[in-house]
C-alpha cells in the first residue's frame, strides 16, 4: 500500500536539493533506494512520503480495491477507445 503513495519506479524525484530516480521501494524494512550521478543511496521511507501518510494508509486497509489501479486501467481503456 504504501508503494501506491510513491512516485513509480524509475520516476525521478527531487530529494534534498538534489534530483534522484527511484530504484526500489522496500516497504518492510522501511527503506527506498535512490539513484543519482554521485551513487546510490539510502533513505528512510517515512522521509518520503506526504505529511500524515497514515491516514492514506488506513483508507487503504479498509477500502476493496485500489483506486490508482482503477485510474490507470481507465485512462488506458480511454486511450484504446479513442
Amino acid at each position: 500500500m504504501v508503494k501506491n503513495l510513491l512516485p513509480v519506479i524509475g520516476s525521478n524525484l527531487c530529494y534534498e536539493g538534489k534530483e534522484y530516480t527511484l530504484m526500489h521501494v522496500d516497504p518492510i524494512r522501511e527503506i527506498v533506494l535512490l539513484q543519482s550521478e554521485e551513487g546510490k543511496r539510502q533513505v528512510k521511507l517515512h522521509e518520503l512520503l506526504p505529511t500524515d501518510y497514515q491516514k492514506a494508509l488506513e483508507h487503504c486497509k479498509s477500502c476493496g480495491g485500489c483506486c490508482r489501479r482503477w485510474s490507470m486501467e481507465h485512462e488506458t481503456s480511454t486511450g484504446i477507445e479513442q
